[in-house]
């Protein structure tokens, strides 16, 4: 990690260099995925071998009457220059500082309060939820739609959720929406909270959501309930989840 003079100052947000392959360094591959690992291995490692022989060795090998490989020595030169004011450790520490350390210090004061009673509202929140839990589920989903979808049409689904003893504000039931792949597992799917009418039918609720459909090709949906509180740091934090 490089540092130096021209090194943002605390609270100034760095502009992300433009790291193109030939100014700053190479580049093996374009984010290709490859279902088998394997053969992703080769595809690199043959990458790797020919970038290192037919580009990197070369310019770092090729010396002038004064023995410098001036070509290597001015690439250096300018990777310092185009990096070091980004990827650096002061850039570094103010993102964490922005991104993750004043929010978790609001946190911890927010929790801690009045004899921590947000924190403890959470633990008994966390314990009512495991007791419950198995009693969630999902017994019925319905959608309008027919057999063919316009890109920007209405996708409208309907879901039965029975929730126990549980309260609709405790948990958030979501529609998600994505491209069909293999063996119709959705792919990138966009999830949307859906809303529960305001009276249940023997401890089942109603839940309601449109959303456009913004995708051609194969398109599919499904239905998931996750615990909600609004102290928790991140929804999947429980990690329980229900699925229709």
């Amino acid at each position: 990690m490089l540092d130096g003079d021209n090194t943002n100052p605390p609270g100034v947000e760095a502009e992300r260099p433009n790291l193109d392959e030939g100014l700053t360094g190479w580049v093996i591959g374009r984010g290709e995925t490859y279902e088998n690992p394997e053969q992703q291995d080769a595809v690199e490692s043959g990458a790797l071998y020919d970038i290192l022989e037919q580009e990197v060795a070369p310019l770092f090998y090729e010396r002038g009457r004064d023995g410098l490989p001036r070509r290597w020595i001015a690439r250096m030169k300018r990777s310092m220059h185009l990096i070091g004011s980004y990827f650096n450790t002061h850039r570094m520490t103010a993102d964490y500082v922005r991104g993750y350390y004043v929010d978790a210090g609001k946190r911890f004061e927010s929790l801690t309060a009045e004899g921590a009673a947000r924190a403890k509202a959470v633990a008994a929140w966390r314990q009512r939820i495991r007791q419950q839990w198995s009693s969630v589920r999902v017994e019925d989903v319905k959608s309008a739609v027919g057999s063919a979808l316009l890109v920007g049409d209405p996708i409208e689904v309907i879901a039965r959720v029975r929730l126990g003893d549980l309260r609709p504000d405790e948990v958030q039931v979501q529609l998600g929406v994505g491209a069909l792949a293999e063996e119709d597992r959705l792919e990138e799917a966009e999830y949307t909270r859906m809303t529960a009418d305001e009276k249940p039918s023997d401890g089942v609720y109603t839940y309601r959501c449109a959303v456009p459909c913004v995708h051609s090709g194969r398109c599919g949906f499904a239905v998931r309930v996750l615990p909600y509180h609004p102290d928790l740091v991140h929804p999947f934090e429980p990690g329980m989840v229900v699925w229709g």
